[in-house]
C-alpha cells in the first residue's frame, strides 16, 4: 500500500473511532454545549476547558491523551477532531495543536453551512 493510501486509510479509521465514541457519549443528543464538551474531555483524561475566542465558542486543551501518536502520525488528530464535530453538531477548525510543538491544543466551532 502507498504512503497516500495508508494515510488515508489511518485517518478514516481514526474518524470512525471519533464518532463511535461521540456517539456513545451523546446518548442520542444531536448537539451537546461546548461547555458540556469540555467536560465530557475531562473525564476523558483531557485538562480541557470551554473558552470564547475572536470566532466565537472554542476548546482549549493542555494535554493530548495521544500526544506520542499524533506526533508520529497527525492523522490520530481526527479521533479529536471526529468526536468534537459529532458532539457539538459543528465543523471544527484545529487552530492549535501540541504535536506541532505548540503548548496547547485549540478548537473553534462554526455552525455547519446548510447544504445548497
Amino acid at each position: 500500500m502507498r504512503e497516500p493510501e495508508r494515510l488515508a486509510d489511518l485517518k478514516q479509521a481514526m474518524e470512525r473511532i471519533g464518532v463511535t465514541l461521540a456517539e456513545r457519549i451523546a446518548s442520542g443528543a444531536s448537539s451537546i454545549p461546548i461547555e458540556r464538551i469540555a467536560e465530557v474531555m475531562a473525564e476523558l483524561g483531557y485538562e480541557s476547558k470551554s473558552v470564547e475566542g475572536p470566532e466565537g465558542p472554542g476548546l482549549e486543551a493542555h494535554n493530548c491523551v495521544f500526544h506520542d501518536l499524533a506526533v508520529a502520525d497527525p492523522a490520530i488528530c481526527e479521533v479529536d477532531l471526529s468526536l468534537l464535530r459529532t458532539l457539538s453538531g459543528k465543523s471544527v477548525d484545529h487552530q492549535r495543536c501540541m504535536a506541532r510543538g505548540e503548548r496547547s491544543c485549540r478548537f473553534a466551532f462554526r455552525d455547519l453551512k446548510p447544504p445548497s
